[in-house]
């Protein structure tokens, strides 16, 4: 997200740039900066890097892994993928059960550390690179960790002033974008605070999307969500899912995850954002 900053400082340090894209932006500063270049980045990414001169190559994920990013480690090579299923079809890895990974997640409703529910196959942990040569490891480095500063303070001012800066900085440069934009919008906390911050950066009309049930009040959040918009000026859409939908869409949902994901917000979400492509391309959520 950061990548307009990071843009002008390696053109202050010479470097010339083909396109406006993020990519290249990235790609200039591992090469001038290195492994080094990790600690600067601000934003949600899984990537490779190859070099075809020494041969070398390094994968890395984000440091909370908002994305995905799964290798296998062969007799001869090293092979990677944002999804297991892309991985199962090279026909040396086989889909077996890792039983460690399942005993995890029948604990904890999802697998730790590297672990996977499929034997052989790993993740690179958040906060993590892994770097090699050909077909060989040479190392799996973390380069970000949590870092807990203990404030010095007892007022609740400080803290909620902190935390909103914070969010409202987050929300300033997520919202970048060439294409049109929303936010999801339940009417909640999390997603209101989100949404209220974007359609003050913004300057303009913001569309919201809003997941809405029909089992009775205690599950009716609708009437959150519409004061919310009101109060915004933002256009309310409105996407109501069913049970006939989620008979259809399940096993698209378990195509897509690869492994079980504990959540029952997985089925309505999934209806909301279909819903909400047809709209925007890039959209703004509180879920964490």
């Amino acid at each position: 997200y950061n990548y307009l900053e990071l843009r002008q400082k390696l053109i202050d340090r010479g470097v010339q740039f083909r396109t406006q894209s993020d990519t290249e932006v990235l790609l200039q500063l591992l090469v001038h900066d290195g492994e080094d270049a990790l600690k600067k980045l601000n934003g949600m990414f899984a990537f490779a890097l190859f070099d075809n001169h020494t041969k070398q190559w390094m994968i890395a994920r984000d440091p909370l892994g908002i994305k995905p990013l799964y290798y296998a480690i062969l007799d001869r090579e090293i092979v990677f993928a944002s999804e297991i299923k892309a991985l199962l079809v090279h026909p040396d890895i086989r889909a077996e059960c890792n039983w460690t990974g399942l005993q995890h997640y029948l604990t904890f409703q999802f697998c730790l550390g590297s672990e996977t529910l499929f034997k052989g196959i790993r993740q690179l942990e958040p906060g993590f690179y892994m770097k090699g040569s050909t077909g060989k490891v040479d190392a799996r480095i973390r380069y970000w960790d949590t870092n807990y500063n203990i404030v010095d303070q007892t007022e609740e001012s400080y803290f909620t002033e902190k935390l909103r800066s914070l969010i409202d900085e987050k929300v300033g440069l997520q919202i970048r974008s060439d294409v049109p934009l929303g936010a999801y919008l339940s009417g909640g906390l999390d997603s209101t605070t989100v949404a209220t911050m974007a359609s003050n950066h913004l300057g303009q009309r913001l569309k919201v999307f809003h997941g809405r049930f029909y089992d009775g009040p205690a599950f009716d959040e609708s009437p959150y969500a519409r004061i919310v918009a009101n109060e915004l000026n933002a256009e309310l859409i409105e996407v109501v899912p069913t049970p006939e939908e989620f008979a259809d869409i399940l096993p698209r949902l378990i195509y897509f995850l690869d492994e079980p994901v504990a959540g029952p917000g997985l089925f309505p979400q999934y209806i909301v954002s279909k819903a909400a492509s047809k709209h925007v391309k890039v959209i703004l959520g509180g879920q964490g």
